[in-house]
């Protein structure tokens, strides 16, 4: 009864069902009252008749009402028990989709900890603390998410001692208390679902434990066969299975028929993105094509006619008639590109009711994606930057939003570093959960080289990096000083204040706080740029041009200098406000040598000694260390001129490398995925430079914790987080602690017994 309780509470839709259950049981009992009392008074028919269609019409919605909350709660029952099954065949990123699935019909504890629950068993200890932490606000009295999240922070405080076996053990004691709590409508229909889920997660061609071939895509088809093709969990792992076979018709015409039974958002997402993908099909759509092509024929007829008269035209005559042929061609390329775009535009005006007046991180990417397939990159932009800014209505119920939030921090620690669990990989995840299966684009744009799952990863950079907090200085526990950086411009074009931020201490929001504008401040800049010899070519010919437009932009307060690297460094060009004089020392950049990164941030140092202000190296390269061995004498060299450090890295560069550098000095790392963002990179650091602030505040949080976090969002949804100890670091805490023991600690200073004891 409980879980039912909780079940009508967080769901509006059972809440309202709920109410008019009780206005209908209420109904049935005063048309039987007044069915009574006309019999016994024997009233005229006509009373008879209205007090039995009030009997009726009581009972009828009373049915009704009743068998609409038990579905959609034997539906959320069902998803979280096929979630718990995933979860023990091993199948984490399916088990935590299906649990986000019921959580998004209904918020409910027990799809919180599976969630939780996912990201521990997968080995992801610090994003289940987060989430099970985010999860423990909403449900303040549950022991299990607290203990989950407990684990998971002594499994990473851990560290390189953790013992996974018995955390993990531990976990699956909590999932089968979750399981044992669940009382599924079909065990034995969810149990079904989850195998072949798990089978499909597999792949088309893997080897089972038995060293046997096997096919996950034919063993969830042959499943699925038996299973009833009306539930709404058949009908949706039929899509998933149409969809990895390719057949986005099939997938279409599956979803069609589960929207209509359960329309939550995911179902309308998955629905949209297949209609737009092949799904849709219109028998009007070839007689339209007809019109166009028939309209290109005639301007093709028209040209032929053109140009036969250029041909008896004179000299002067020739170019108006160059000009009338190249804006007849201009109109037969658009026609095409109408003609090609033809059935996505229909597809995408079927689809708009479905996502009008949704919004949600599975809905922004859909609407990216269609923007991105119109060729309108700049509502692209606009909609995959959405994805990426977690804003203050946004709360971790949301399906993707773990997703979401797991690329952010992949990104922060990694960058774009490439790789099966790369942030690039993590982005097609969740393309492909909000598509409710494989997303295939098939091949990428024959110029560029992209499609629109690597379209989102080039466009993650500007998005993740539109804040960053610098520091944060701590007085003592009361008040509180924090450095920010911000890269985008105001919404409406005019610089920022107080009241476009909202901050966050230790996840209570402070209300009162103070703002300081320092971008007025001198600052100093050392371009420290990698010339070794990996990169020649069009890697070097795009750093020159990304450095150059740097030296371009920077405010007339900020002066710029130049060092070279590769085996040895030099100083190209002292720190000074001749943009000119630095842009020639840039342009002469040639590749040379290797790649001794110590060496050119000391020489960066140099450039920067006798500086003023505010003293800051940008960092680029595109290769290893062959000096790692130096870095740590350099970073504390760098903390001790108060220099920050902004890393930028592509090709073979290391990110987790070059991200310590920049976290440890107070800057920030950028990875490209290619030379060609390398202009983006530097124009999100100048941005970071050119926006200085400083928010001074007193804290909100009623806790004494010298571990805290403080996060700070911008009025887009943009926001960044950090964690702070106040006092000493944590390092030094635990340098301290691990120190060897003071044992000799009263003959070191003399102690008690010194001189016998005689003071």
């Amino acid at each position: 009864m409980n879980a039912l309780t909780e079940f009508i509470k967080n769901n509006p839709t059972a809440l309202f069902n709920f109410v008019l259950l009780g206005a209908g049981v209420l109904l049935l009992l005063f048309g039987l009252i007044s069915l009574i009392v006309t019999f016994a008074k024997k009233s005229h028919l006509f009373k008879r008749i209205v007090a039995g269609i009030l009997v009726v019409a009581g009972l009828t919605s009373s049915v009704i009402c009743a068998f609409n909350v038990k579905s959609v709660y034997d539906l959320t029952e069902q998803q979280n028990y096929v979630a718990c099954e995933l979860l023990e065949l091993e199948s984490f990123e399916a088990g935590r989709d299906m649990a986000e699935q019921a959580n998004e019909r209904v918020n409910n504890e027990n799809s919180a900890k599976i969630i939780s629950l996912s990201l521990g068993l997968s080995g992801d200890a610090k994003l289940c603390s987060k989430v099970a932490t985010e999860f423990g606000r909403i449900y303040p009295d549950s022991e299990g998410l607290e203990t989950i999240a407990k684990l998971s922070d002594d499994y990473k405080k851990a560290g390189e001692n953790a013992d996974f076996e018995k955390y993990s053990k531990e976990l699956e004691e909590i999932l089968d208390d979750v399981k044992s709590d669940l009382k599924p409508a079909d065990e034995d229909s969810a149990e079904s679902v989850a195998e072949a889920l798990a089978a499909l997660e597999k792949g088309e061609n893997y080897i089972d434990e038995d060293g046997e071939e096997r096919n996950g895509i034919k063993q969830a088809s042959k499943i699925a066969e038996d299973l009833d093709q009306d539930d709404p969990l058949t009908l949706q792992l039929q899509a998933k299975i149409a969809g990895e076979k390719g057949d986005e018709e099939e997938a279409f015409k599956y979803l069609e028929k589960l929207v209509k039974k359960d329309a939550t958002t995911s179902n309308k997402v998955a629905f949209a993105a297949a209609a737009i993908n092949g799904g849709y099909t219109d028998k009007d759509s070839e007689a339209e094509k007809k019109v166009y092509k028939d309209k290109i024929e005639k301007l093709n007829k028209d040209i032929d006619k053109l140009e036969k008269k250029k041909d008896k035209a004179s000299e002067d005559e020739e170019a108006e008639y160059d000009s009338r042929i190249a804006e007849k061609e201009a109109q037969i390329s658009s026609l095409k590109d109408t003609i090609k775009n033809i059935d996505l535009i229909k597809a995408i005006n079927f689809v708009t009711s479905f996502l009008s007046e949704i919004d949600s991180t599975a809905v922004n990417t859909i609407l990216a994606e269609i923007y991105y397939l119109m060729d309108n990159e700049i509502k692209a932009e606009e909609y995959s930057s959405k994805i990426f800014a977690a804003n203050l209505t946004t709360d971790i119920n949301e399906r993707l939003t773990v997703d979401v939030i797991r690329i952010v921090e992949h990104h922060d620690e990694y960058g774009m570093a490439e790789g099966e669990d790369g942030v690039q990989s993590k982005i097609n995840n969740l393309v492909a959960k909000a598509h409710m299966g494989r997303a295939d684009y098939g091949s990428s744009d024959e110029e560029t080289g992209e499609n629109f799952l690597t379209f989102l990863g080039k466009n993650i950079n500007s998005a993740v990096n539109a804040i960053k907090i610098g520091d944060v200085t701590t007085v003592d526990l009361e008040n509180f000083e924090v450095s920010v950086n911000i890269s985008r411009e105001n919404l409406n074009g005019v610089p920022y204040t107080k009241e476009d931020f909202a901050i966050f201490d230790m996840g209570v929001q402070v209300t009162d706080y103070e703002m300081v504008t320092n971008s007025g401040n001198k600052t100093s800049v050392c371009l420290v740029f990698d010339n070794s010899g990996s990169m020649s070519g069009t890697n070097i010919e795009r750093a020159k041009e990304a450095v150059t437009g740097f030296i371009a932009n920077v405010n007339q307060n900020v002066e710029v200098g130049l060092v070279r690297f590769d085996d040895s460094a030099e100083i190209l060009c002292d720190v000074t406000s001749s943009t000119g004089q630095v842009t020639k020392a840039a342009m002469n950049l040639y590749d040379d040598g290797g790649t001794d990164i110590p060496g050119g941030l000391n020489m960066g140092i140099e450039a920067l000694k006798n500086e003023t202000g505010n003293k800051i190296i940008v960092l680029l390269t595109d290769g290893e260390d062959g000096n790692s061995g130096a870095m740590p004498a350099t970073i504390e060299r760098l903390k001790q001129e108060g220099i920050v450090v902004y890393s930028v890295g592509f090709g073979s560069a290391e990110a987790d490398y070059l991200g310590n550098i920049s976290s440890q000095t107070g800057g920030q790392l950028m990875y490209a995925q290619n030379p060609e963002d390398l202009q983006e990179m530097y124009r999100i650091i100048n941005g970071f430079i050119s926006n200085d602030y400083t928010f001074t505040f007193k804290t909100s949080a009623d806790t004494d914790s010298l571990e805290r976090t403080v996060k700070i969002v911008m009025p887009d949804g943009y926001y960044d987080e950090i964690d702070y100890t106040v006092g000493l670091s944590k390092e030094e805490i635990d340098l301290i602690i691990n120190s060897a023991p003071r044992s000799d600690y009263y003959q070191q200073i003399g102690g008690s017994n010194k001189n016998g004891g005689i003071n």
